[in-house]
């Protein structure tokens, strides 16, 4: 009888550790810390570091401009022609209208 309580007690004792790995095995993969929630974490990263270097590039670029425009009356200049349509005195302007297409009845 003293074999048979020894096996039972291993195996119930080989279930147990069994059942812990499992629930382990389980946390580790599908957890709130789990390898799943890591590559969601990852992914994210990834993006905020791609919109990081957008963003880093945009300021570059307004910085760029920004000497431009304290540095450069030139370029003053063209952006008020360019944005704001304004010429010189004594210049010439042409207005050019695409031309009409008939319209067919």
């Amino acid at each position: 009888m003293d074999e048979n309580a020894d096996t039972r007690f291993l195996i119930g004792l080989a279930l147990v550790c069994g059942l812990v790995t499992l629930v382990l095995l389980w946390e580790g993969l599908f957890g709130e810390s789990g390898m799943r929630h890591h590559q969601m974490l990852r992914r994210d990263l990834a993006e905020l570091v791609h919109r990081w270097k957008q963003e880093e590039l945009k300021h570059h670029q307004l910085q760029a401009e920004e000497r431009a425009l304290s540095q450069q009356p030139a370029y003053v200049e063209w952006i008020i022609r360019q944005e704001l349509g304004w010429v010189r005195p004594h210049e010439m302007v042409l207005m050019l209208e695409a031309p009409s297409v008939p319209s067919r009845k």
